[in-house]
């Protein structure tokens, strides 16, 4: 994917947009049929920082996207997302580590066909810092 990141305005939270666009394979591996599509993502994402006044790397987050998803060419392969709405909490761990829970509600497949469907997720990722 190639995608471009930009934060405007900057507010007292951080409002940050996101434009991708993507190719996506999908291969059957006993036909060996394969599809493929290209694909625009937008993210809109505003998060908010506080606490960590006396160490800056312990401080608390909570973050809000909304992304939308917009197939340009080629076949549908997969799930095809329309749009996907995460809400967050994030923690830092000292300089190089953060840990974040995500609740993440997905619509995907076509707008009110047979076979869409509606996803509720929960994901805990951490992150690791690798630069000094």
């Amino acid at each position: 994917w190639q995608g471009v990141s930009a934060v405007w305005p900057r507010l007292p939270f951080q409002l940050q947009h996101l434009l991708r666009l993507e190719e996506r394979f999908e291969f059957d591996t006993e036909t060996w049929d394969s599809l493929n599509s290209l694909r625009l993502r937008y993210r809109i994402r505003v998060s908010h920082q506080w606490g960590g006044w006396l160490r800056r790397d312990r401080e608390w987050r909570v973050l809000l996207s909304v992304e939308l998803f917009a197939r340009l060419a080629g076949q549908e392969v997969q799930a095809q997302e329309q749009v996907r709405v995460v809400a967050g909490i994030e923690r830092g761990m000292g300089p190089a580590w953060r840990a974040r829970v995500e609740a993440t509600w997905q619509k995907a497949g076509r707008c009110c066909a047979e076979g869409s469907f509606n996803g509720l997720f929960v994901r805990l990722r951490a992150f690791h810092n690798w630069s000094p």
